[in-house]
């Protein structure tokens, strides 16, 4: 219910009173990680980075498979410029969820960063892998192929970019 009223309110530009909502259900459920993540991303969508970044943590600590915590924390890390923090948001998130493409997607783009092309091809072959075997079980949704899209897309510039033309075709 909290998470209910404060989307509500988010929705309809009350901010203050969606933080209050989020609040309210925290004090009421001190171990919801849907309620932190929720909150989390509230205060980094208000460009409050720092408590963002330090309540996605506590949320990553109730519950470290809180996909979205995981990708909107290393996201921000990520573009505050701080690449390692980021990095090793993304390989907890790869190893606590092994099965979620997201996370190499969003590792091998980091590795793109630093310059790290073979770390960063390998990453997006298991973005791709894990994203083609959702696809098969799951059929064509949006979020799926995008990231699946996207995967491939760095993977075959990067195979590309070495000269692996035939390899490349593949994706």
């Amino acid at each position: 219910a909290w998470r209910v009223l404060a989307a509500v309110a988010q929705r309809q530009g009350r901010m203050e009173d969606a933080g209050q909502a989020l609040k309210d259900g925290i004090v009421k459920n001190p171990n919801s990680a849907a309620l932190f993540t929720m909150a989390g991303i509230m205060l980094r969508d208000m460009g409050r980075f720092e408590e963002a970044a330090t309540t996605l943590r506590h949320t990553l600590t109730l519950d470290p498979a809180q996909q979205e915590a995981a990708l909107a924390l290393g996201n921000l890390l990520a573009r505050s410029g701080r690449i390692h923090e980021a990095e090793a948001v993304f390989q907890a998130a790869c190893k606590n969820m092994p099965e979620e493409p997201r996370f190499p997607l969003q590792l091998g783009r980091i590795m793109l960063t630093v310059g790290n092309t073979e770390f960063a091809r390998e990453a997006f072959k298991k973005a791709v892998e894990l994203a083609r075997k959702i696809l098969a079980r799951n059929g064509d949704k949006l979020q799926d192929t995008s990231v699946y899209v996207e995967a491939a897309t760095h993977l075959g510039t990067l195979l590309l970019d070495e000269g692996e033309r035939l390899q490349a075709l593949d994706y």
